[in-house]
């Protein structure tokens, strides 16, 4: 297929910003490779009313020096003679173009071309406030065209691709539109730069000097008053310490600007740098003391990528993007409190082996996205274009195959009698099982055939270590061998034999009438902070493989039937198997994050259906809370002893709906009551800074703890918390908790992964549970403290206090903290005092 690439706003404005950075780092890898379609790169000229065709062979000199290079012969492309069935791709900042998408799409979609786009973010719909009045109108316009227009739109962040999808739910459009996110490069320095001048002494003498630095433009959603703010104390605590802003002067921040140049510290210990070049700014990163990068909101945070290539700490905000760039190498103020970013310097600053050990950890384990990297992405995409196109042409089956793997044959039969009941498009099943259990799995009825295959026969060589292997690589090489046999067809659903659908379902539950197949997910993967099971580990495993490999980090076991396609899952199997007899790998989270990556144009991304999974509310913070549930997830023990405890299996599904609607109302409420009581603790700096626990032979420290909690009577809600561990011998601790004392009394605790014998850092993002089911309403003193061995470290008198606040309502919160914060002084270790 011929592709148009549309560089319009980089051609006419010859801008420098993060998403003209993407489209040279994109172009000049386009015109260096061999690719599988044929593309013009084109520039739209207002004076014609044309398009302008950039010569391929001049693109490097152009993005070499994009301010002054002029491009001497270009041919013309009218409107009308853009190729029928052709690809447009617009990867610049399109909206602000002359040229409107609401006017060339329809003239596009005429000549059936297909249109893809990239959103780098949605900041002018999100925040326009941040926004120049212009840019909003054109923005809204653009978007408008995408919604109506787009088959295909790349992002940058899973955070913006889900921005982008809530908005078209809010907007109540039915239009399917392909989606797929690429990892942008923080390999900025890029080999074309042209040869600058060598560093002169004014920098040297900034370059010797110990500096937090913060990168990016001076505007309002950059949170650079802050930084000024927590650098006022900190300049009074270290007499050595430095504060320098390197990015160009924005707009609305003229109170920025009076307050940085008025300040008694400019130019001595304070400095604000705007013209500063790529090969300067890689000195400034690699000398930096810290690095920090707050922000309101972020498309993607190129900074934070670029500051953690050169080892450094750096603190960054969580919020939007950020965290999906930073991972859990970045410390994160979860609150945005000036308190908290002069504790964490602080902290630093005052522990040198933390400051070292912390530097080198990032150096160790820190895979930095290349750009490389993020072109091979969107290259795979577009080489895989046509055949995508083509394969939602075909004639798909009316009727499916259901195969199960299974040993449990009382679950089985209770799923094969809800599938029979509710599934109008099965052809047949097929049961993979024990050898022992073939002859029992024969006798089962239905109305459909059932092929009963031996789990010996299937595996073949890979049985002998099949029978040594754990679960989840059980269930690797058994699924993996499914594209060997000539019994299964192109087209199959792949489910456990206790994913039990409860509501009738049609084909088009799975297959669009496009001709898209749609995955259904239940998490990301990169914020599953759980560590204790076998599966805990398989997820953290399952996300190193897809981010190494530049795919999208969705977890896809859902414990719902899901549709696979046998051509691309042969592909799937080919690429990672090797790897799954090595590490757990999840064969839902592999092949659907491979083809949706590769493929994206044939596949809907859904969000899971699954009654019971997890099994409580309580589990895990809901990531993606479905909207309906169409598949149950059979747990016996819930009939025994948990939610369903008066009913049966067989209970109308309505009664079972009716008893998790109750659990997450519970769950939905603490949830809403606690992010309110966050907002106002954070609004009024109500916030623990750092939490220390110092024993002889190690040091532990907590963050992200607020002074107040809030939860709905009879509720649950769970905190997310940073910690860092520093041993300092090589002497064994076999357990260390983090607990809370609920009014004295020993609440929950969490098992934080104990150091390996050597290990000197280790740090991670753990979640611990607050339960209130059998409290009553009130206020309550929650101490934090922590185990050794099971050993308290401070027990009753541990200095780390909070408020936990049991109540019915929003306004009762809001009453209760302007109570505590009106009652109450805190310092900075996080004491009450009347």
């Amino acid at each position: 297929m011929h592709i148009y690439i549309d560089i319009s706003e980089l051609h006419r404005t010859r801008a420098n910003t993060g998403i003209q950075r993407v489209v040279k780092e994109f172009l000049i890898r386009l015109v260096k490779n061999t690719q599988q379609f044929d593309y013009q790169i084109i520039a739209f000229n207002s004076k014609k009313r044309c398009f302008d065709i950039l010569p391929n062979q001049d693109i490097e000199a152009f993005i070499s020096n994009t301010i002054d290079f002029k491009f001497n012969t270009v041919d013309t492309l009218q409107i009308n003679a853009i190729k029928d069935k052709s690809i447009l791709f617009d990867i610049d900042s399109t909206w602000n173009t002359p040229l409107k998408r609401t006017y060339l799409y329809p003239i596009l979609k005429r000549k059936e071309c297909y249109i893809l786009n990239f959103i780098y973010d949605l900041i002018p719909i999100k925040f326009p406030y941040f926004s120049h009045p212009n840019t909003i109108r054109n923005f809204a316009t653009y978007f408008s065209a995408i919604y109506k227009y787009s088959d295909l739109i790349f992002f940058d962040s899973r955070s913006t691709e889900e921005d982008f999808l809530k908005l078209k739910t809010d907007l109540h459009i039915q239009k399917e539109i392909a989606t797929t996110v690429i990892k942008l490069g923080s390999d900025f320095f890029s080999p074309i730069s042209p040869i600058r001048e060598p560093v002169n002494n004014q920098i040297n003498e900034l370059l010797n000097k110990k500096y937090v630095l913060f990168v990016g433009t001076l505007e309002p959603r950059k949170q650079q008053k802050l930084v000024l703010e927590s650098f006022n104390d900190l300049m009074k605590k270290y007499h050595d310490l430095n504060l320098i802003f390197i990015g160009k002067k924005g707009w609305m921040i003229d109170d920025l600007i009076i307050m940085i140049e008025n300040h008694p510290q400019k130019d001595k210990r304070l400095f604000l740098l705007s013209d500063i070049d790529d090969t300067k700014l890689s000195e400034f990163y690699k000398h930096a003391f810290i690095v920090t990068y707050l922000s309101e909101y972020e498309g993607f945070g190129l900074p934070i990528a670029e500051s953690l290539k050169y080892g450094n700490i750096t603190i960054t905000s969580k919020n939007s993007s950020m965290y999906e760039v930073g991972r859990n190498f970045a410390d994160y103020l979860l609150y945005n409190t000036k308190e908290e970013l002069s504790e964490l310097v602080s902290l630093y600053y005052s522990n040198e082996e933390l400051y070292k050990q912390k530097k080198s950890y990032i150096k160790a384990n820190f895979h930095p996205y290349t750009w490389d990297q993020a072109y091979n992405s969107i290259i795979s995409v577009l080489n895989n274009f046509e055949y995508s196109i083509n394969s939602l042409r075909i004639n798909h089956k009316s009727k499916l195959q259901f195969i199960i793997i299974s040993i449990n044959y009382e679950n089985l039969l209770g799923t094969i009698n809800l599938i029979d009941k509710n599934i109008s498009f099965l052809q047949e099943y097929i049961i993979i099982t024990k050898t022992e259990l073939v002859s029992k799995y024969k006798s089962i009825d239905s109305k459909h055939k059932i092929t009963i295959l031996d789990e010996c026969i299937v595996l073949g060589k890979y049985f002998e270590l099949f029978k040594k292997a754990d679960h989840q690589t059980k269930n690797w090489l058994l699924r993996s061998q499914l594209v060997n046999l000539d019994v299964v067809e192109t087209e199959f659903i792949m489910l456990d034999d206790d994913n039990r659908p409860i509501v009738p379902l049609n084909l088009d539950y799975y297959i669009t009438p496009s001709g898209k197949y749609n995955a259904y997910y239940f998490y990301n993967l990169l914020e599953w902070n759980h560590h204790t099971t076998d599966y805990d580990k398989g997820q953290h495993v399952m996300k190193d493989v897809l981010d190494h490999n530049g795919l999208e980090l969705l977890s896809y076991s859902s414990h719902q039937p899901q549709i696979i396609n046998k051509a691309l899952y042969k592909e799937v199997i080919e690429k990672f198997f090797d790897v799954g007899l090595k590490k757990p790998i999840d064969e839902w989270s592999i092949y659907f994050n491979y083809a949706a990556s590769k493929y994206p144009m044939l596949f809907n991304k859904n969000v899971f259906e699954t009654l019971c999974w997890p099994a409580s509310a309580t589990d895990w913070e809901y990531r993606y809370e479905p909207s309906c549930f169409s598949f149950e997830n059979y747990y016996q023990h819930l009939y025994e002893n948990g939610i369903f405890k008066r009913l049966t299996e067989n209970s109308d599904i309505n009664n079972k709906l009716k008893l998790k609607k109750l659990e997450l109302n519970t769950y939905n409420s603490s949830r809403i009551l606690n992010q309110q009581s966050i907002k106002i603790a954070a609004k009024n700096s109500m916030v623990h800074g750092v939490l220390a626990f110092k024993q002889s032979n190690f040091e532990f420290f907590i963050f992200n703890i607020p002074f107040v909690f809030a939860v709905i009577y009879k509720g649950f809600f769970r905190i997310k918390l940073n910690y860092k561990l520093l041993s300092h011998d090589n002497k064994l601790v076999n357990s260390i908790q983090l607990y809370y004392l609920l009014d004295g009394q020993t609440g929950h605790h969490i098992d934080i992964p104990t150091p390996n014998n050597g290990t000197i850092f280790s740090e991670d993002i753990i979640e611990l549970p607050i339960f209130a089911n059998n409290l009553k309403k009130g206020i309550y003193n929650l101490l934090f403290d922590i185990k050794i061995d099971s050993q308290p470290v401070y027990g009753t008198n541990s200095p780390y206090l909070s408020k936990l606040i049991i109540c019915n309502s929003e306004n009762e919160i809001t009453k209760c903290l302007s109570n505590i914060a009106q009652t109450y002084n805190f310092n900075s270790e996080g004491i009450f005092s009347k």
